[in-house]
């Protein structure tokens, strides 16, 4: 997209809504909206609190936007009912939504819990067939899929970013391999909505660092180029890669704690 006018950020008071508010709002006309109160908005801001699980919600507040950044939903696991609603009813939504209104763009924040039960050894690419650590992951799952229908269907361009582990720093070991950083989400999502043509693609969301575990090289078109690298702050973490011998599921599998939570394959 070359220019457009006004983007709809959902999911808005979250952690990561909160950052992406920040960096989205001297950049472009804003909406924000969450299922909780928002702070009041800025310059060139709009706030509209929504619960996107009502389709009518989900329609009126996606009216007259240009582009969405989906970033609402339940980030952890939870029971079915509420990832249901949540993250599978209200994704559906806001896509359906956007087909009424024209929108011809979604950025959706999916995770890289959508592979975490690929082993730590393995490069993942977006080629990858999903394997969820989690209903919150197979959720995921299910919004990468209503993203590529509604391509294939209706021809609504979006970038699914499976984020790592975005904190202000890495705090353990398996963070030096998922780590980004706020600046670098927020100047992936903005590459995905201003790169000409995204068609439907696949993204991990991570800084730079020679222990990470995703290829983004699928992605290129995006010329999106991570500004931090996790490698720097494995030197505070010298006692934990020396002892990295454990070898049960959250260190074997990619989702780490994720995966091992319930884990009972073996």
């Amino acid at each position: 997209m070359s220019s457009f006018g006004t983007v709809l950020l959902t999911g808005a008071a979250g952690k990561i809504g909160l950052r992406l508010r920040e960096f989205l709002r001297p950049r472009i006309r804003l909406r924000s909206t969450d299922i909780l109160a928002l702070d009041p908005p800025r310059d060139g801001e709009e706030t509209v609190r929504c619960d996107l699980s009502d389709p009518l919600a989900a329609r009126s507040v996606v009216a007259g936007v240009d582009a969405i950044v989906h970033m609402a939903g339940i980030p952890r696991e939870a029971p079915i009912e509420q990832i249901a609603s949540a993250n599978l009813i209200a994704t559906y939504n806001v896509f359906a939504a956007a087909h009424a209104a024209g929108v011809k763009r979604v950025v959706f924040g999916s995770t890289n819990h959508v592979v975490g039960f690929y082993p730590v050894e393995q490069s993942v690419d977006a080629s990858a067939l999903p394997r969820p650590d989690t209903l919150y992951g197979a959720s995921k799952v299910f919004g990468e899929a209503v993203a590529r229908l509604f391509w294939d269907k209706h021809g609504i361009e979006s970038v699914c970013i499976r984020i790592g582990s975005a904190l202000d720093k890495p705090t353990n070991v398996r963070q030096l391999s998922t780590w980004v950083s706020y600046r670098d989400l927020g100047e992936l999502v903005w590459r995905s909505l201003v790169a000409p043509r995204v068609g439907a693609t696949i993204a991990y969301g991570v800084s730079a660092g020679s222990r990470c575990w995703w290829n983004n090289s699928a992605a290129g078109h995006l010329a999106f180029i991570p500004k931090d690298n996790a490698d720097r702050f494995a030197a505070e973490m010298t006692e934990s890669l020396a002892n990295d011998e454990a070898r049960g599921p959250a260190v074997v599998f990619q989702g780490g704690p994720w995966a091992a939570d319930g884990y009972d394959a073996a």
